[in-house]
């Protein structure tokens, strides 16, 4: 996104927002996510059974520490967004936070100690 500021200077929302949204999806699919649906004020993220890039043991301390998303069975994140806040800054802030869940690679089966 700094390199279309730079060469094209101010970016219009419209922009900055699709631009965001690509990168959520982007993380999304690193993190294995099955689903994610995308609103103003609340993002929706479903994971199958047989992923492995998020470690299921962090989820407990993970919604103690952000009262904003409930785990909708059997493997649903809903996140309430803080609309306050500008939708690219929201969506960053999922982003940063998911990455608090993702599996260590030595810990990934498979991986040698």
């Amino acid at each position: 996104m700094l390199e279309l500021r730079d060469r094209f200077g101010h970016l219009p929302e419209e922009l900055q927002v699709f631009l965001a949204v690509l990168e959520l999806k982007w993380f999304l699919s690193e993190v294995q996510a099955a689903r994610a649906d995308i609103h103003a004020d609340r993002v929706r993220i479903a994971w199958d059974e047989g992923q492995t890039a998020i470690a299921p043991e962090r989820i407990p301390a993970f919604l103690a520490t952000n009262t904003a998303v409930r785990l909708l069975p059997p493997a649903t994140l809903e996140w309430k967004l803080d609309t306050a806040r500008a939708v690219p800054l929201r969506l960053d802030e999922v982003r940063h936070a998911l990455a608090a869940l993702i599996t260590p690679p030595a810990e990934l089966p498979g991986a040698s100690a």
